[in-house]
């Protein structure tokens, strides 16, 4: 099997990555730019309270690198799910959204 037919057998696998990926970014792009009106919204408020958890919240998620933050959310979800008759598709896929939404809220 030469090089062309291998590159030609994986297209319909390489297809359906490209395809999640954008599903993947279009639903953590919507859920964040929401999300970071929120935390603009908080850190506007006069009441010290709400200034002080989205502070917080920003200072958190950018000091933290990506990957961690990728771990702290898809840990507990794969522990969740595997109890729950192991639905692992679901499980990265969330634990992908969460951690993309949660990164690029504070950007």
């Amino acid at each position: 099997m030469g090089l062309d037919q291998q590159v030609v057998a994986a297209l319909p696998e390489l297809g359906h990555g490209l395809l999640m990926t954008l599903v993947l970014t279009l639903l953590a792009s919507l859920v964040s730019v929401v999300m970071g009106q929120v935390i603009c919204f908080m850190r506007l408020r006069h009441f010290w309270l709400w200034r002080f958890i989205g502070r917080l919240y920003v200072s958190l998620m950018r000091g933290t690198p990506a990957i961690v933050q990728l771990f702290v959310v898809f840990l507990p979800y794969r522990g969740l799910v595997w109890a729950a008759n192991h639905c692992w598709p679901l499980c990265w896929r969330l634990a992908a959204t969460v951690a993309l939404m949660l990164l690029k809220s504070c950007e």
